[in-house]
């Protein structure tokens, strides 16, 4: 799809688009208990890593004398 395009649309049109958009994109937070732009399962999977990072940069700390 090669090809020059034209907008017709003024600038304040284009913006009352933008919006309407923005309006429509709107995700609710994901919880471990509730979906939002991700699956409360992906959020259970996600803390999870987390805390074993934690927990591994907190046991690498404690043996090396820190």
């Amino acid at each position: 799809m090669n090809g020059n395009y034209y907008l017709t649309q003024t600038g304040e049109e284009v913006q009352q688009i933008l919006d309407q958009v923005e309006e429509k994109t709107v995700y609710d937070v994901a919880t471990q208990d509730s979906n939002g732009l991700m699956s409360a399962s992906d959020k259970q999977k996600l803390d999870g890593c987390v805390a074993l990072t934690n927990m591994e940069i907190e046991e690498l700390l404690n043996n090396s004398g820190y």
